[in-house]
């Protein structure tokens, strides 16, 4: 299953990246049959299945990079490259 294979390399990625400015990478599971339960409140289209592999990841208060995209497009080209360099 394709699907799974690049679940899978995205699992071996997440645990060769490390770092003070990344998301850490926990571990991997299956999901509680109540997480089941919930995901089909929240998503007719595709519930989560007990056959479901799910990564789990450090929580990140912050939110994630995409939120920061609209204000990362008004910063000077200085203040981007300094963004890339750090990270």
């Amino acid at each position: 299953n394709s699907t799974r294979k690049h679940f899978i390399h995205e699992v071996w990625m997440m645990q060769q990246l490390q770092g003070s400015y990344l998301i850490g990478f926990l571990g991997v599971c299956l999901p509680s049959e109540s997480l089941i339960e919930s995901s089909k409140n929240i998503c007719d289209e595709s519930p989560l299945t007990s056959k479901e592999l799910l990564m789990v990841l450090e929580f990140a208060p912050m939110g994630d990079l995409a939120g920061c995209l609209p204000t990362l497009k008004s910063c000077s080209l200085g203040v981007k490259i300094k963004l890339g360099l750090d990270l």
